[in-house]
């Protein structure tokens, strides 16, 4: 035993002085690239978790009647859905925003009119028809609320030209 306590710092240095003439290709570019990859999955998967907890929420918040607050948590996950470029997800956070806002006493029709359209297009964009059906048909019942039966009347003829042209297709 005492031999080994001996014999083991010199074996350190002989590995050292052999590491020193050893050609080790420079691998710090590849490594740093490994760690930003890495970094970038991170923190992809923190947003993708972020974007699903804050759609639950929001959900549970909007069923239990608290739409201010539903509209906080729908808000964090438009953000995140953004940022991952989910179109499908940003789509449905953006409608519920819109129901939400579209709750208050006082709506502010064009915010709250230009979410449904956002929504509709971000569902074309990722092949939803039915958020798209949905926004589309939320704008026209908001319309309706509003007193404006002329645009309320051309919104539905839109919104059951788009069910038509779906066929079959559950909504």
């Amino acid at each position: 035993m005492a031999g080994l306590a001996v014999i083991l710092p010199h074996m350190h240095d002989l590995f050292s002085a052999q590491v020193g003439k050893v050609d080790v290709p420079d691998t710090t570019g590849s490594t740093d690239r490994l760690v930003e990859k890495f970094e970038q999955d991170s923190a992809e998967a923190g947003m993708a978790r972020t974007l699903s907890e804050k759609r639950r929420l929001a959900e549970r918040l909007h069923a239990a009647g608290d739409f201010e607050a539903a509209l906080d948590a729908f808000h964090a996950a438009a953000e995140a859905a953004q940022e991952l470029d989910k179109p499908g997800q940003e789509a449905v956070v953006v409608l519920g925003m819109a129901d939400c806002l579209s709750r208050e006493k006082q709506v502010d029709d064009v915010l709250v009119l230009g979410m449904f359209a956002h929504s509709a297009d971000r569902a074309q964009a990722a092949g939803d028809d039915s958020t798209r059906f949905h926004a589309l048909a939320g704008a026209a019942t908001l319309k309706r609320a509003l007193g404006r039966r002329g645009e309320s009347t051309h919104a539905w003829d839109g919104v059951l030209s788009f069910a038509r042209g779906l066929g079959n297709a559950k909504l």
